[in-house]
């Protein structure tokens, strides 16, 4: 998370109307709040109901999904 909240901080400041910064920033903050609250909660059923190495399992195969999505989108854009 630390790696990457700055990133997405510096992008949300390249697409919002610098009248409307502060608002942007705020709904940002409140969806990745938001999220990663749901997040943790689905962590913490996934460990509860099925074993300890769920979340992580769950975690891994979602970033190689997302590294996919990457590589494919990425490829597609040009």
């Amino acid at each position: 998370m630390t790696l990457t909240e700055g990133v997405g901080k510096a992008y949300v400041s390249l697409i919002s109307a610098k009248n409307r910064m502060a608002t942007f920033f705020g709904i940002y903050q409140m969806v990745l709040d938001i999220c990663t609250f749901f997040a943790s909660l689905f962590a913490g059923l996934l460990w509860t109901y099925y074993s300890f190495q769920a979340p992580f399992t769950f975690g891994s195969i979602m970033a190689i999904i997302a590294t996919f999505l990457f590589i494919v989108l990425e490829k597609n854009k040009s």
